[in-house]
């Protein structure tokens, strides 16, 4: 073959490519076999076509691997005038070269912009090249693991001493060690625990306004079964670059785990449908995606997502700053998405605007007992008992505040040792029942006790509240026969019971075994 013109063999070769897979095989291999000038031009142009099968682009890869450094640069030549697709980095990386290093440093901002930025980390790792330490520690954000491993495998390779790599290091070291140690226990279990539906789900999104693609631990990702690539993400998102609030979109890597996640839940679902203790419907309860559709509750309107309503209500916040309504509701949708310490500063704002604001006070209450700040919530505790008392508010959600409020009631008398005056006895010498608060009837009882200051008589629900609603109740307390023991204050309290798949009565339009019942 060597006695044929190049040109000849060449055009020879590129006619084989286009027959069957065995020809187009040994025309490879001839390739690499025989010093032909344009040969390696020829197997970059086949490397980079689009209409070939993968496998040949593999092989190409492969030749020109073989070829050495000047094929190398010679790619990189090519690669300048059209970025490829991080995938094809490797190529690059596998031969890695000055001029390999110069170019993926040069474009880092380019390629962490790309969907697929994974890769070009993976490429800048494989090239161990030290100039790729600067732009991944630019990048480097705290829970951005593959970001770590690369840090930390260059810098260990290069032996470079930088206060940077510390905490970076370290994150990848405790990621590293604790799964060695957890597969040293229990092989199988940290094999499984690797696909556990119980855990946080960390999935790339990536950012619609500076392009990065960074990781983000989710509790709850719902998949409408209908239209399976309609994804809501159940919380606030906040890009770890920029800093803007919802503005993003699912990655394909996302699209990939998310869909792995539904097939493991539907097979475990298929072959143990009634292992206990769990069983389909419990299954369902604790993955992390969830095979439904929501709709989010925002301003009076409905959401197909938390970004769509979190909008929606911030461009009218943005309008009319001073509302204090708007306020509240832009607080609550930062609160139910996961974000107490956004939500904080919107419910203040609510308050200081409209002081009577019952529900910006319970919640903004909440979030300092759940910050162990009960002391802080003293205050907000204290008016919404006013409030309550006063019946300001619609008496459905003035009698389901209730339930709530003594709920938080009591973890701030247990934090502080303050005590709260929660009934006020118009007779002094009546006795305060009992309450079991898990009981309709006595709730009811407990909330007319709060309301008037009356015992009223134990009745049929239908029958003592109705009279309370609208006969006179002036003699009731002092007809009371009181058959349950005195207790101390703060009284044992107890949510009205709710069921599972109801609207929580705290009025964040989630199911009670979403929210509040958790």
């Amino acid at each position: 073959m060597r006695g044929f013109e190049p040109e000849v063999l060449l055009r020879t070769l590129k006619s084989a490519l286009e027959r069957d897979f065995a020809q187009a095989d040994n025309a490879i291999r001839i390739l690499q076999a025989l010093s032909l000038p344009g040969r390696v031009e020829f197997l970059i142009d086949l490397l980079i076509a689009d209409s070939l099968d993968e496998a040949f682009g593999d092989r190409a890869k492969r030749a020109l691997r073989a070829v050495g450094p000047d094929a190398t640069n010679a790619l990189v030549a090519r690669y300048r005038q059209a970025l490829p697709e991080p995938v094809d980095l490797m190529a690059l990386a596998e031969v890695p070269t000055l001029e390999v290093e110069a170019f993926l440093t040069a474009h880092s901002d380019h390629y962490f912009q790309h969907v697929w930025s994974e890769m070009y980390v993976e490429a800048l790792e494989v090239t161990g090249s030290q100039q790729g330490l600067e732009p991944l520690l630019a990048e480097w954000q705290p829970g951005e693991l593959h970001i770590a491993r690369a840090i930390a495998h260059l810098a260990q390779l290069h032996d470079v001493q930088d206060a940077r790599l510390d905490p970076i290091v370290a994150e990848a070291a405790a990621h590293q060690q604790q799964f060695l140690k957890s597969l040293e226990e229990d092989p199988e279990a940290a094999l499984s625990h690797m696909l556990d539906a119980t855990e946080p789900l960390r999935l790339p999104l990536r950012c619609t306004q500076c392009g990065r693609t960074y990781h983000y631990e989710l509790k709850r990702v719902f998949v409408d079964p209908k239209q399976t690539d309609q994804v809501t993400v159940g919380e606030i998102i906040e890009c770890k670059g920029c800093g803007v609030l919802e503005m993003y979109e699912v990655s394909p890597r996302s699209r990939m785990l998310i869909t792995a996640e539904l097939m493991r839940l539907m097979l475990k679902t298929k072959f143990n449908p009634s292992a206990e203790p769990t069983g389909p419907q419990d299954l369902l309860d604790q993955s992390r995606v969830i095979p439904q559709r929501i709709t989010i509750e925002a301003g009076g309107k409905r959401f197909k997502t938390y970004s769509e309503g979190y909008w929606y209500v911030r461009k009218q916040l943005d309008q009319e700053p001073n509302n204090s309504d708007l306020n509240r509701r832009l607080g609550l949708i930062l609160k139910n998405g996961s974000r107490p310490d956004l939500a904080m500063p919107y419910l203040v704002r609510a308050i200081s605007l409209t002081p009577q604001d019952a529900e910006a006070h319970y919640h903004l209450m909440e979030l300092l007992v759940q910050q162990d700040r009960a002391e802080d919530a003293i205050p907000h505790a204290e008016t919404l008992l006013r409030l309550c008392r006063e019946g300001q508010m619609d008496e459905e959600f003035n009698e389901a505040m209730f339930g709530h409020l003594l709920h938080q009631l009591v973890h701030i008398e247990e934090a502080t040792g303050r005590r709260f005056k929660v009934y006020q006895l118009r007779d002094e010498q009546a006795v305060i029942p009992d309450f079991n608060l898990d009981d309709p009837d006595d709730y009811e009882r407990a909330y007319h006790l709060f309301r008037t200051g009356e015992l009223p008589v134990r009745q049929s629900r239908r029958g003592w509240f109705s009279s309370w609603r609208g006969a006179d109740t002036s003699s009731v307390a002092s007809t009371q026969v009181l058959e349950d023991e005195q207790i101390e204050m703060p009284v044992r309290t107890r949510h009205l019971k709710v069921g599972r798949n109801e609207p929580c009565p705290c009025g964040s339009g989630k199911k009670h075994k979403r929210c509040c019942g958790r």
